[in-house]
């Protein structure tokens, strides 16, 4: 029986960690899919991936500094705050705040690629902006997808929402 107790308990262990790396393929290439399920099946766990994704992806991106990690989750919480705001008084329950905030930190995830463009191009600058640019609208599109499956309406609506904001 301990034998069989601690097997399953490293399976658990191996399934969640398989589970973090399949979220993270299937943001970068299957966003909509993985949104969508990532919705249906929200749990604490999702939530505690999402923050350890965003921490990884702030420190790699923006450098190893306390205060940067720290203003970036401000950042992420009062931006999705604004966000859910409008949300909340068209389509959302108090409830789905917690699955907006895992889904816009997973969002984030292709800023990962950022800290890159700015080590290995710094000859051409403007190629540099050019990258950096191309990786701005992806997140925006990934933000987008992540509130139309939150919200369960068109990206075009969820622009709408965006455009509230400003």
């Amino acid at each position: 029986m301990i034998f069989s107790l601690r097997v399953t308990n490293i399976e658990d262990k191996f399934i969640t960690v398989l589970s973090v790396f399949q979220n993270i393929y299937g943001v970068l290439f299957r966003p909509k899919e993985t949104f969508s399920d990532l919705n249906e099946n929200y749990n604490s766990r999702l939530l505690v991936q999402s923050l350890i994704l965003l921490a990884l992806v702030n420190l790699i991106s923006k450098g190893f500094d306390l205060g940067v990690l720290v203003g970036s989750f401000v950042n992420w919480l009062f931006l999705t705050t604004l966000i859910f705001l409008p949300a909340y008084v068209f389509v959302l329950s108090r409830q789905d705040y917690p699955k907006l905030l895992c889904l816009l930190a997973f969002a984030n995830l292709p800023m990962i690629f950022l800290a890159p463009s700015g080590l290995y191009l710094d000859q051409m600058p403007w190629l540099t902006q050019v990258f950096d640019i191309a990786i701005m609208i992806w997140v925006f599109n990934l933000n987008l997808v992540a509130l139309s499956s939150v919200c369960k309406i068109k990206k075009s609506k969820c622009v709408i929402l965006y455009r509230l904001l400003s």
